[in-house]
Order: structure tokens, then sequence, then C-alpha cells
């Protein structure tokens, strides 16, 4: 989860700094999606083992 964060952080940078270049812009919102299922998937497996 946080080499996701950190990726997306780059990504963020680099959206920036490139002039808002749609490539970027839209592996930084997959990169998004990615991040929040890895979480959601995270969240639900920490929730099955307690059970």
């Amino acid at each position: 989860i946080f080499s996701a964060i950190l990726f997306q952080v780059l990504l963020g940078v680099l959206v920036l700094v490139s002039g808002f270049k749609i490539y970027f812009a839209s592996l930084h919102q997959l990169g998004s999606i990615f991040l929040l299922f890895s979480i959601i998937y995270l969240f639900y497996q920490v929730s099955i083992s307690q059970k």
C-alpha cells in the first residue's frame, strides 16, 4: 500500500510539473483506482481474519 501511495504522489507531482499532460493525468487517475481497490481489499482481508 505504501508503494502505491508513493507512486500516486510522484505521479501527482509529475502531472503538475508536466503542465497537466493528459497521459500523466490519466495514469494518475488509474493509479488512484488501483489504490482505492487495494485498500478496500486490504480491509476486507483484515475483517475476514478477525472472524
